[in-house]
């Protein structure tokens, strides 16, 4: 595939990918991308076994980096904390793993947070997220306190949709002042209405995570999302109201990456 020629600063809102575009770790491909895009979404994680989380040497080339081609960082949480556990030792761990992650990460500066919160059994891909809601959403909000405690402003911490419907979340989100991250791909593969998602949530939504679905598998390139979403998305993050704004095309490889920004090249 030839690839597409750059797209950095050419939308009125920051366009970014993921740090999983080229098979390698996540320092080469900033360097693969700090040319091509405005803002790189950093995928953390971490387990028994196995991290990636930048070494403080690779954080400080990751900053020399974003500060020589005007790259910026948003950073995703990693999946598996559990911040509505109402086993207050499991739910202190997944605060302090995120806590980490705000302090290795503060050097770059982000401006946004993608945070799930995820259900129960996070393999679960339903409707309701946990069989005792008051305690879910009761942990949920002690949580998301903790994190907002520590950023400059509570929406620099968007929580994303996922396959229950956000209506569920939305008083915690809410009563921390809390930024949202619509990603049109969940929203669609679980049957949401993307037109209500972007007009509810216009003010608060800094980050936006958008992907095309392929046979039911989300994170495909922008060529399997419905133009007319793609207007919608592209139109919505446009607005020139002084909100910050990231649009992260969220997928994991160079086809569907070089596949996702001759679309956006199209469309511009």
């Amino acid at each position: 595939m030839i690839e597409h020629a750059s797209l950095k600063g050419v939308f009125p809102f920051r366009l970014g990918t993921t740090s999983y575009i080229i098979p390698d770790d996540i320092l080469p491909n900033i360097r693969y991308l700090a040319d091509r895009v405005d803002d790189v979404q950093l995928i953390l994680f971490e387990s028994d076994t196995v991290s990636n989380f930048p070494t403080p040497e690779v954080i400080r080339e990751l900053a020399a980096l974003g500060e020589d081609h005007d790259l910026t960082y948003t950073v995703h949480f990693p999946l598996d904390v559990f911040l509505g556990a109402r086993d207050d030792s499991v739910r202190a761990a997944s605060v302090d793993m995120c806590r980490r992650v705000m302090d290795l990460c503060r050097p770059l500066s982000p401006q946004t947070f993608a945070l799930h919160f995820a259900g129960d059994d996070p393999d679960d891909r339903g409707m309701q997220p946990s069989q005792d809601m008051p305690g879910w959403l009761g942990a949920l909000h002690d949580s998301l306190g903790c994190l907002i405690a520590e950023v400059d402003s509570p929406r620099n911490i968007c929580v994303e949709t996922l396959s229950y419907p956000f209506a569920l979340i939305e008083n915690v989100v809410l009563s921390h002042d809390a930024g949202v991250c619509l990603d049109i791909g969940h929203l669609i593969r679980w049957g949401h209405n993307v037109d209500s998602h972007l007009e509810r949530y216009a003010d608060r939504m800094h980050l936006m995570h958008i992907h095309g679905i392929l046979e039911g598998d989300d994170h495909k390139s922008l060529q399997h999302l419905s133009p007319k979403v793609l207007d919608a998305a592209l139109a919505s993050m446009s607005v020139q109201d002084g909100v910050y704004r990231v649009m992260i095309v969220e997928v994991f490889g160079k086809a569907d990456f070089d596949a996702s920004m001759t679309c956006l090249q199209n469309w511009k």
